[in-house]
């Protein structure tokens, strides 16, 4: 993944069985998107919208790069 985000990384233990729990990743909204994965030996621009993902087209990831820059900082 290019650039890499910043994560949050907790443990949650579970108070009714001592020494168990799960982990919690937490990924906040990057200002340096959109982030670029290899799939399938190609680059592509993942977006989540709710529990699924979609991939940018090419025109959506030009305007992502053109906010990235205009936005609000």
């Amino acid at each position: 993944m290019a650039p890499l985000p910043r994560l949050d990384v907790r443990t949650v233990q579970n108070p009714d069985r001592p020494g168990t729990g799960f982990i919690l990743i937490a990924v906040p909204r990057s200002p340096l998107g959109p982030h670029a994965v290899v799939v399938n030996d190609s680059l592509r621009y993942p977006r989540r919208h709710g529990r699924m993902t979609t991939y940018l087209s090419e025109s959506d990831v030009a305007q992502a790069h053109r906010d990235r820059f205009t936005g609000p900082c």
